[in-house]
């Protein structure tokens, strides 16, 4: 059935995109009439499982943006090849019927489904089509010509039922409208379970014991090149207040962003951004004469999720309306007012403040950068 939807495609004139997945292929056509451009983007149930809403808009955003130069108008119809119609209706379904469309081959049920709001249907050929293909497959299966049905070949289908029916249930019930963050809670109680070990010093203020802890500053990263304190730094906090407010909003941004991401490149990111920033903040205290002052906190590194999630949102619009509970003018809101307030009461109480400036700012552009050189890698590959 899969070998056969692709060569319906290029029997009808449509132009082949090679793709370097065996489960995913790609049709395009032009209506010379219309002069609209319609994409054909075939997935497979074993790559459909490998996907959450999130990512497969991010697939069809960059689909969009490749197809948009070859017609004043586009419009993106996913194919799905599987019967596990819960879950195509949980990633694709509600969306912008001018734009996207699907449909539903189930070769299991000799089913073919139509997105419900597919309203804008330029190809009304395409049912017929499907459900004789569908037939054709069902009388050479029963006929024994077809030696192994697509759902029995590993690269088309993975009948992970289990995991998509709890994905179902989870949004359907409301608990899955929050973005799930597993990665995200886990650097949450990592940061948690140090600043339990290092309650006492905190609350006390000793500073010479958050420096044997793994606080960073000129004299220890650049005096005795005790580069390790760039990372271990991330990891402390110097009282409750401190901790509370990094993790709040880790957990708010942390979660869109990993769930775009997979979870090591969200991890590595988050600990690189964390580097990035103490780097940057012990370089300005040794710069301005501040050498042996003394750096902690995640901010930097959440800074660094934040800086992800704008070039996120910027490359990706449509993703403003998934990110549960986060719009998208939070970000620059909270960076810019992270970076006024201390001068602002600085200049008005004419003190200084502890919020290292220099981190948050290093940390959000490391952040950007290194999440737009990913996102330029991933989208190439």
């Amino acid at each position: 059935m899969w070998a056969e939807m692709k060569t319906m495609f290029g029997e009808k004139g449509f132009q082949s995109v090679e793709l370097n997945n065996p489960g995913m292929a790609l049709f395009y056509g032009v209506d010379t009439g219309t002069q609209r451009l319609t994409a054909v983007w075939m997935i497979s149930d074993a790559e459909m499982h490998r996907m959450n809403r999130m990512q497969y808009q991010a697939y069809l955003s960059t689909l969009l943006k490749k197809l948009r130069g070859r017609a004043p108008r586009t419009r993106i119809i996913s194919l799905f090849m599987t019967s596990d119609i819960d879950y195509v209706n949980l990633i694709a379904g509600q969306m912008d019927p001018m734009m996207f469309g699907y449909y539903i081959v189930n070769p299991i049920g000799s089913q073919i489904l139509v997105d419900p709001y597919q309203d804008y249907n330029n190809m009304p050929w395409i049912s017929n089509e499907l459900a004789q293909l569908l037939e054709d497959d069902r009388v050479k299966t029963m006929a024994g010509v077809t030696i192994q049905p697509d759902w029995a070949d590993p690269v088309l289908w993975k009948q992970d039922t289990a995991h998509s029916q709890e994905e179902v249930r989870s949004w359907y019930t409301g608990r899955g409208k929050r973005l799930k963050c597993k990665q995200t809670m886990y650097l949450i109680i990592i940061n948690a379970v140090v600043f339990l070990f290092t309650l006492v010093a905190a609350i006390a203020g000793r500073a010479e014991d958050l420096v044997r802890w793994g606080g960073a500053s000129g004299e220890t990263v650049f005096g005795k090149f005790q580069i390790h304190r760039l990372l271990t730094s991330t990891f402390l906090h110097a009282g409750i207040a401190h901790i509370v407010g990094n993790m709040v909003f880790l957990f708010a941004f942390g979660d869109v962003v990993e769930q775009y991401m997979k979870s090591k490149k969200y991890t590595l990111l988050y600990l690189i951004a964390g580097v990035g920033a103490s780097f940057g903040a012990v370089l300005w205290r040794t710069i301005t004469g501040s050498y042996e002052l003394l750096g902690i906190g995640a901010s930097g590194a959440v800074f660094g999720i934040m800086g992800a999630l704008t070039v996120l949102m910027f490359r990706h619009p449509e993703l403003r309306k998934t990110s549960k509970g986060v719009p998208f003018w939070a970000i620059p809101a909270y960076v810019v007012y992270s970076i006024c307030e201390p001068l602002v009461l600085g200049a008005i109480l004419d003190q200084e403040t502890n919020i290292d400036l220099a981190a948050h700012v290093s940390g959000f552009i490391v952040g950007a950068v290194l999440f737009w050189y990913m996102e330029k890698k991933r989208a190439k590959q």
